[in-house]
């Protein structure tokens, strides 16, 4: 085979493999996939992309990354996943998927609901502050993650 044929040859390679690329391929950690089934069959939503357990830096419990191509990653701290209640995995998992999915801001405003005030929001940029209140009022957050301007 002489240098032309081996060039060509090396093109098409090369042409195969990146036309191929991630493809529709992702992955969900096992872990996470139960979060990940109720929140598709509640927002009937097909999630496309990564949702990952990882080392993150201390100061997060989650993270969304968008990038400008228009793939994103969902990534839960595994420290503090080990440290937290299903509710708050499933607050937090929800949370970022607010991010990836909705398009969701940050939402710091409170409420007054059960005899308390809570975060209005999913949304809010902490983890909930009581796992219990969370999980009272689930079927407000649940509601308000679609429909921010629910009052």
């Amino acid at each position: 085979m002489n240098y032309y044929h081996r060039t060509i040859k090396a093109i098409l390679i090369c042409l195969a493999l990146t036309a191929c690329g991630k493809g529709n391929e992702y992955y969900i950690s096992q872990d996470l996939q139960k979060y990940v089934n109720l929140f598709e069959s509640l927002y009937g939503a097909k999630i496309d992309f990564d949702v990952v357990i990882a080392d993150l830096d201390s100061e997060y419990v989650g993270m969304c990354t968008m990038w400008t191509d228009g793939s994103k990653k969902i990534e839960i701290s595994a420290k503090y996943m080990s440290l937290m209640h299903d509710s708050q995995i499933e607050e937090t998992v929800f949370h970022e998927l607010g991010h990836c999915y909705f398009g969701r801001d940050h939402e710091d405003t409170f409420i007054y609901m059960s005899n308390s005030w809570l975060p209005k929001s999913i949304m809010y940029s902490y983890v909930h502050p009581d796992y219990l209140m969370y999980e009272q009022n689930r079927s407000w957050y649940y509601r308000e993650l679609a429909n921010p301007n629910l009052e």
